[in-house]
């Protein structure tokens, strides 16, 4: 019959332990006879206590250890009912720098016989932590994303620091929180970042509404998209709006290496300006609605090819097609 590693491991460790109680006496184990490795519970005996604990956890849940160790630290029992989402720190003095493997064990009551096994071979937890970032006056963020470098970013807006009235923020920090630097962008006007991404080449995409640029300001707000490089250095801005309200509430990088804005309208659709609708904004890596400058083919038919020059471009005020069609037989 085949026999699996873990069948093996276990049938093995059966096999010796057997062969070591034989010898032991009844007084106790043999001289030099005594391995740490095969007493699983601790006893200062192997038996077939060990046994059934060995076959428990090589059959069940446990992870099967790499190599023998011995037991150098015990804790016994700690009661910590009272430590309800804190940490509990246990000091166990062994100068430990690597080569050993923690199994943590509880218990619902303190005299309760059974026990459950939490972790074997480390931890695997990671444990959580706040911080808090701010200034004089109201801060809020509005979205955060995790970095490539695995710490944060968190984009919202700021009373505390900026041109004026409220601006968009931008805060940057480690895996652990500590803020790297932080940056403001706006105008003399209320500005608030509601969404942010990391984009493509390390750098930043914050959207939201103003107050401070385009058309209507101040008196209605627009769509805004900021592009910052990867130390938040604002690389470009741009505004979208109509002729009334209009607020961005979220952006994502697109396929194409674009964007695409999404958020509410009083300018455009249905009911508009008594009632909002839903606004989504599409824009090229710029963060350009229509070309400016270039010339580019944007549609075509078996018939037809459809043009597009851009908005305020000033070289191609000729243009020339050639169209070479391949035959079989010339």
């Amino acid at each position: 019959m085949y026999m699996n590693r873990k069948q093996f491991a276990v049938a093995f460790l059966f096999a010796l332990s057997l062969m070591m109680v034989a010898l032991a006496p009844l007084s106790g184990q043999q001289a030099g006879s005594y391995n740490p490795w095969l007493d699983y519970n601790g006893d200062g005996l192997i038996d077939v206590y060990d046994l059934q604990a060995l076959a428990q956890v090589y059959g069940t849940s446990g992870t099967p250890l790499s190599w023998p160790m011995a037991q150098e630290y015990d804790s016994g029992w700690i009661d910590i009912s009272d430590k309800q989402g804190q940490n509990i720190t246990i000091t166990h003095n062994l100068n430990l720098t690597g080569g050993f493997l923690p199994s943590i064990y509880g218990r619902t009551v303190q005299n309760d016989p059974s026990w459950h096994q939490r972790h074997f071979d480390g931890t695997g937890y990671t444990p959580g932590w706040n911080k808090t970032y701010e200034g004089i006056s109201s801060d809020g963020a509005s979205s955060v994303v995790q970095t490539d470098d695995g710490g944060y970013a968190l984009a919202g807006s700021t009373n505390s620091y900026g041109a004026g009235g409220s601006d968009f923020g931008l805060v940057k920090t480690d895996s652990a929180g500590t803020v790297q630097w932080n940056k403001t962008y706006g105008g003399a006007n209320h500005d608030s970042a509601a969404s942010m991404v990391q984009t493509g080449d390390g750098g930043y995409a914050l959207a939201g509404a103003t107050y401070s640029y385009g058309d209507g300001t101040p008196i209605y707000t627009n769509f805004w998209l900021v592009k910052t490089d990867g130390s938040g250095n604002a690389q470009w801005n741009k505004t979208y709006e109509g002729p009334y309200e209009d607020e961005a509430l979220s952006v994502v990088q697109t396929s194409d290496g674009g964007y695409a804005l999404a958020g509410y309208t009083y300018s455009y659709g249905v009911g508009t300006p008594t009632y909002s609708n839903f606004w989504l904004v599409k824009t090229d890596a710029f963060g350009l609605t229509e070309n400016m400058v270039g010339l580019g083919i944007v549609d075509y038919t078996a018939d037809t090819l459809t043009l597009y020059r851009g908005k305020i471009d000033p070289y191609w005020n000729y243009v020339r097609v050639r169209i070479w069609v391949v035959k079989e037989n010339p």
